[in-house]
């Protein structure tokens, strides 16, 4: 706190105020965690088993969070592959190559894919569908992404098509359902 000199010394405040603001915090550093396995040997027929801490990812040298911020770089901030790895390494010191963030990615949807296709069930099983879908940019070449939302899961797919087909594929040839598409349009099949 700077003070002009004044004749007669300020002793007590008049006001206190505060001055609220909003900061981000300095660079995130990487942790090391060192997960320790367990291996196993039957005596009677030597047969070897490995036991992992649960929260060590089943593969790989990056952690679950570094994992989910690598995913969520790609496909939620649409960022090259390239971009993401400078990413990584700008705000966490966590160094990484465009081909690792890629494996990554590949890692994390092999890992959800189960959820996927839990959720795509309840999709098919749910009453009514809201879909939209709007036109996306796969490698320089026309994609549409669709939406099937329902009043718990919202799903997405990136198909080359717009058509019929989809539909068929999410929701199943004997969906008997209501869809509500862009536009408050309400279909059913015939």
């Amino acid at each position: 706190m700077h003070l002009q000199k004044l004749p007669n010394p300020l002793t007590q405040p008049t006001h206190i105020k505060h001055h609220l603001i909003e900061e981000i915090p300095n660079r995130q550093t990487r942790q090391i965690i060192d997960f320790i396995e367990h291996q196993y040997q039957c005596p009677n027929c030597n047969t070897k088993t490995h036991v992992k801490a649960p929260k060590c990812p089943p593969e790989g040298i990056f952690g679950v969070n570094a994992q989910y911020q690598t995913t969520l770089l790609k496909f939620e901030q649409r960022l090259p592959f390239e971009k993401v790895a400078q990413q990584m390494s700008r705000h966490f010191n966590l160094p990484m190559s465009q081909t690792t963030a890629l494996e990554i990615t590949q890692r994390v949807s092999q890992t959800l894919r189960s959820d996927y296709f839990v959720i795509r069930e309840r999709i098919r099983k749910s009453n009514i569908v809201n879909i939209d879908e709007t036109s996306i940019k796969v490698d320089g070449k026309k994609y549409w992404i669709w939406t099937f939302v329902t009043k718990t899961d919202t799903f997405y797919v990136i198909r080359k098509s717009r058509g019929k087909k989809v539909l068929e594929e999410i929701l199943g040839a004997d969906f008997w359902g209501l869809w509500v598409v862009m536009g408050g349009v309400v279909s059913c099949r015939d």
